[in-house]
């Protein structure tokens, strides 16, 4: 209190002017009306704020404003609950649908083994007969006979597997069947018949 004492003291002392400065009459009552209150007032609100902290420390009471900063940093620091997102289950792939069901193409039936003809140098004839065929094919040497209708065939020569000669006997005027024979069998031929003219 003694400081605060001189501190107002020495505030309320007059300030002598320089030299050449002419002092005012009312200049001891501007120092006491104006400035030592102002200076009082800068004095008393430190020891004032002191006091009020010193109070607020021993009585231990805690401000609204501290429990909400307290209650904001406790909510702040709790973890937010994340909802799980439900796992939707994968659908099984569908059965795969097999293919329809193709019809085979039916095959030629093999070719029969065994002699052949597939040619014949001529399918017509006078009835006197005399002409000499050139029969061609596969396998013809199987072959042993050629029949014009019920007449034989003469001079049946194999000259190799693929062709041979036969003279054509003499016979009446028309179409007759034309047979290659192996034995008791027919060989299978293109040509079917002979004509005589």
């Amino acid at each position: 209190m003694d400081e605060q004492q001189d501190e107002r003291n020495d505030l309320e002392r007059p300030v002598d002017p320089p030299s050449g400065v002419r002092r005012f009459s009312g200049e001891r009552h501007l120092t006491r009306r104006v400035i030592a209150p102002a200076c009082l007032l800068l004095v008393s609100v430190p020891v004032v704020a002191l006091l009020f902290l010193n109070l607020r420390s021993v009585s231990g009471d805690s401000s609204p404003a501290s429990a909400n900063v307290g209650r904001t940093s406790t909510a702040t620091s709790s973890p937010t609950p994340t909802p799980s997102t439900p796992t939707t289950p994968t659908p099984s792939a569908a059965p795969s649908t097999p293919p329809p069901s193709t019809t085979p193409t039916p095959t030629a039936p093999p070719t029969p083994a065994g002699p052949r003809v597939t040619g014949v140098s001529a399918t017509s004839g006078p009835a006197a007969g005399g002409t000499v065929l050139t029969v061609t094919g596969t396998d013809l040497g199987a072959i042993t006979q050629v029949l014009f209708g019920a007449l034989n065939g003469a001079n049946l020569q194999h000259e190799s597997d693929s062709h041979f000669t036969v003279t054509v006997p003499a016979g009446a005027a028309g179409a007759v069947p034309l047979q290659f024979k192996t034995g008791a069998d027919d060989a299978a031929s293109a040509i079917t018949q002979y004509v005589y003219r």
